[in-house]
């Protein structure tokens, strides 16, 4: 309701992905239907006719010119919060999988952990404790910006996510996106970098997320190179002058 407030309180309504747009819009027409007599029956229409698309941008800073592949095992980084809806069990079970298959990996788990930490982290660091590199938040941006660019993968199992601004970042410092075919991720990358969405079916969604860096990692065993997609396009260089133009827009009514 507050955002619905928000929302129509505003002259113009971005959204940083069209799959935050569309989940609002659906979200406040299911809200709509809940409520008693008397509401406006131009709301959504009003809201979807001043609502856009523009993303967060990147930091310049975070982008890499060049990226050398390491000659050593599969570096993995895993860099969300250590929350539930960014799908630690689904990430867990697949590396278990991984590891069973016989394939070397390193999992970089660099995220910010707050009070309450599900417990299958402390599970992962044990049952993978011979795959685990960095474990914990990096306090230094130097240093967590160089793990992204030695690292060859980024990883995400998100079941709630707009954006995926630390899955982008890492992209841009050269990382290959290993992301779920769901959320704000198939208007950002192409399908050979999503593995198969099997939200209702974890297990499932484990063995092929499994299968998916099982791939990735045979290629760098065989001495191919690993290209990060560009994502240039969403540097602040590149997104500043439509933020100008918006703010200029609204600003002159």
């Amino acid at each position: 309701m507050l955002n619905l407030y928000t929302a129509l309180a505003a002259d113009q309504v971005l959204f940083n992905s069209a799959y935050n747009r569309q989940t609002f819009l659906e979200g406040v027409r299911q809200l709509l239907k809940k409520l008693p007599d008397f509401v406006p029956g131009n709301i959504l229409d009003l809201l979807q006719e001043k609502s856009s698309v523009l993303p967060v941008p990147l930091p310049d800073d975070v982008f890499l010119k060049e990226k050398h592949n390491s000659r050593d095992v599969l570096q993995i980084v895993f860099n969300h919060r250590w929350e539930y809806d960014k799908g630690p069990e689904r990430m867990f079970n697949a590396l278990k999988a991984l590891d069973s298959r016989g394939v070397p990996f390193k999992i970089h788990v660099v995220g910010q952990a707050f009070r309450q930490v599900p417990p299958v982290y402390a599970e992962m660091r044990k049952v993978l404790s011979k795959n685990i590199g960095y474990w914990g938040f990096i306090n230094s941006v130097e240093e967590y910006r160089l793990l992204l660019r030695t690292s060859d993968v980024v990883l995400s199992t998100a079941i709630h996510d707009f954006q995926g601004i630390a899955v982008l970042e890492a992209v841009a410092a050269g990382c290959v996106p290993v992301v779920p075919d769901r959320l704000a991720y198939p208007e950002l990358f192409a399908g050979h970098l999503r593995y198969p969405s099997l939200e209702s079916e974890p297990e499932k969604e484990a063995k092929a997320l499994a299968s998916h860096l099982e791939k990735i990692a045979r290629k760098k065993e065989q001495g191919e190179r690993l290209i990060a997609p560009d994502v240039s396009g969403l540097g602040w260089s590149a997104l500043r002058p439509f933020y100008q133009q918006w703010v200029i827009k609204v600003a002159n009514g």
